[in-house]
C-alpha cells in the first residue's frame, strides 16, 4: 500500500511484533482467568440459571459421582468467563492487526465488530431460550 494510505507507518521488527503479541496474549488471559474465577464464585446461581429453560418439563440435572458437581462448576465458570471475557479478546486481537490495516480496511472495521457482536450475543440467547429446551426434549423422548 502507499504512505498515505497506512496512517500509523510505524515500522517495528519481528521481535516487537512478537513482544507486543505477548503482552495482548498476557492482557486477555489474565482477564479470560479473572472473569472465570468470578464466574466460579456465582457457580451455583449460573447452573440454577441454565437450568431455567427445561425446569418447566420436569427435567433436572443429576449428579451422578462425587466430584461431578465440582466439574460442572468449573466447566461452566469457563465457559461463562469466555463468554464474559470475549469484549477483551476481542479488542485486544483488533488492537493488534488495526496499526497494519489501511485507511479503506478501517472504514469497514467497526460495522463489522459492531454487526458481529451483537449477531454472536442474539445467538447465545437464541441458543439459551430456544434450542437448549428443544434439543433436551428431543434427547429426553
Amino acid at each position: 500500500p502507499d504512505k498515505e494510505e497506512l496512517p500509523d507507518d510505524v515500522e517495528m521488527s519481528v521481535w516487537d511484533h512478537l513482544d507486543e503479541l505477548r503482552e495482548r496474549v498476557i492482557i486477555t488471559a489474565l482477564f479470560s482467568v479473572l472473569a472465570m474465577g468470578g464466574c466460579f464464585v456465582f457457580a451455583k446461581p449460573l447452573i440454577v440459571f441454565l437450568e431455567a429453560p427445561v425446569l418447566t418439563t420436569g427435567v433436572r440435572f443429576l449428579q451422578l459421582s462425587p466430584g461431578e458437581f465440582f466439574f460442572t462448576s468449573l466447566k461452566t465458570a469457563g465457559y461463562c468467563g469466555i463468554l464474559l471475557g470475549s469484549p477483551v479478546i476481542l479488542y485486544e486481537a483488533i488492537s493488534y492487526i488495526v496499526p497494519g490495516l489501511t485507511v479503506k480496511e478501517r472504514q469497514f472495521l467497526g460495522p463489522i465488530v459492531l454487526g458481529s457482536s451483537v449477531l454472536f450475543y442474539v445467538g447465545v440467547c437464541f441458543a439459551y431460550a430456544i434450542l437448549t429446551p428443544a434439543a433436551l426434549n428431543f434427547f429426553i423422548s
